[in-house]
């Protein structure tokens, strides 16, 4: 059936989707690598699968199989999105996928397709390591922050500082699994795939998505509290921490079932639009050369568009073999990483990584993404202090019978100092604390000696 209405689809409807593959294919790339490459949770696949089940395909074909390409304002839109990708390609991936699945969903809600299936299009996206950075930090403040008022509410004298809970002599850390961002985003999905099924309106749509993102933001700061007695009073291990993040999260989701299913029952559910009969006017925005047009210069983009070369400095910076020392160690090379500059000291059995950081920048990316994105299993572990009382964040990375145990730290010239890039990068932001500042990553064979402790 397909390809006899492939031999009569309009040559307008033909080279709009030889634009749109041309268009989408860079994106598609980009989107298999980054879900295949561990830097990224692979979430995003399933709201994939269901977003793409949401789309009214039927209606789309029979809409570009009657017109010739898509008409008025739809059609306009898609002007604007192929140009902005065409004559922007340095845009970065992950807005030009966001851009082109919005795109995407418009067409589909034109045509009948559910209004939260936009919310499961975005949640698709590879987000989770760029929420985490931005996110991160703000989220496990207010968490603390909630709990700290709880707890004083009840008579325990806790305090909080920034994303530490005190309490006498010790000294609990909310770390970045603690911010809740992937029980926000497996909420969110499951109030999509509800609001989608029922087909809500938009502003019911909008309603149950802020009140998805309440109750599970309350549930989170529940969790934390819960987490913050269990590690004062030493109660439970790593397992009995799960359980009961678990454990909330599924009344998160019970509570997010009932609020729907109410707002449901509140009004009828929205009919799919009928597609309208007859052809295109002949006022049509785009005309069918404008595709040709379009398509041209895809071709030509990607005939010249060639990838960036290595920057001089770079390769300059790489080559240098500086004898200077810390600490007993060895300064290797001098380099630039992610456009910061950095320097990697070796020892017998250690590396340590020396990043200088100018200015607030998404670019300084926390050591469990490279080590991830490199095909590591990460394993959190509790918080180390060195001999000079400093925290230090820290895990274990196993790959293959290799094990290694990575601290990081983050150092200002002010007398910063924190242990979580979320946490840097807002404190640099609002100027509580002032550059430059230094990123430090340890590298340690397990089990080893620590290469900064003094001898």
């Amino acid at each position: 059936m397909i390809p006899g209405k492939l031999r009569v689809l309009p040559l307008g409807s033909v080279l709009f989707v030889a634009v749109l593959l041309g268009i989408s294919w860079p994106v598609v790339q980009w989107y298999i690598s980054r879900m295949g490459d561990g830097s990224d949770e692979p979430f995003g696949i399933l709201a994939l699968i269901v977003w793409v089940g949401f789309i009214p395909w039927s209606r789309i074909w029979t809409a570009y199989a009657r017109e010739n390409g898509p008409r008025g304002a739809e059609g306009l839109m898609w002007v604007v999105v192929v140009g902005l990708l065409l004559l922007a390609p340095t845009l970065p991936n992950l807005i030009r996928a966001g851009v082109f699945v919005g795109a995407v969903s418009i067409s589909g809600w034109i045509r009948g397709m559910p209004r939260g299936a936009v919310v499961l299009g975005f949640l698709s996206l590879p987000i989770l390591a760029s929420l985490d950075f931005y996110l991160g930090f703000p989220l496990r403040w207010a968490c603390g922050w909630v709990g700290t008022h709880v707890l004083q509410g009840v008579g325990i004298p806790v305090v909080q500082d920034g994303i530490r809970m005190l309490i006498g002599d010790q000294e609990i850390v909310i770390d970045r699994p603690c911010s809740g961002l992937k029980y926000l985003w497996f909420g969110w999905f499951f109030a999509g795939f509800l609001t989608s099924w029922f087909r809500f309106s938009s502003l019911r749509v909008v309603v149950s998505s802020i009140l998805t993102g309440l109750i599970l933001f309350l549930a989170n700061a529940l969790r934390v509290t819960v987490l913050f007695l269990l590690e004062w009073r030493g109660v439970g291990g790593v397992s009995s921490h799960e359980w009961a993040g678990l454990v909330i999260f599924a009344f998160a989701l019970i509570a997010i079932l009932l609020v729907i299913r109410r707002i449901a029952k509140g009004a009828p559910a929205e009919r799919p639009r009928e597609p309208r009969e007859g052809r295109a006017p002949a006022g049509t925005i785009v005309p069918v050369w404008g595709w040709g047009i379009l398509l041209v210069g895809l071709v030509l983009q990607g005939y010249w568009l060639q990838a960036p070369a290595e920057s001089v400095k770079n390769r300059s910076l790489a080559g240098q073999q500086d004898r200077s020392e810390l600490g007993g160690l060895t300064l290797e090379r001098s380099f630039e990483e992610g456009g910061l500059a950095a320097k990697l000291y070796r020892g017998k059995d250690s590396l340590i990584l020396v990043r200088e950081i100018l200015k607030p920048t998404r670019r300084l990316h926390s050591a469990e993404d490279c080590f991830r994105g490199d095909g590591w299993e990460i394993e959190t572990a509790p918080l180390w202090k060195d001999h000079y009382e400093r925290n230090w964040r820290r895990f274990y990375a196993t790959r293959d019978d290799e094990r290694l145990e990575v601290r990081q730290r983050i150092e200002g010239g002010d007398g910063w100092n924190g242990t979580d890039v979320s946490e840097w990068f807002w404190h640099a932001v609002t100027r509580k604390t002032t550059g430059p500042w230094l990123a430090w990553v340890v590298v340690l064979e397990v089990p080893d000696i620590d290469p900064l402790e003094p001898g």
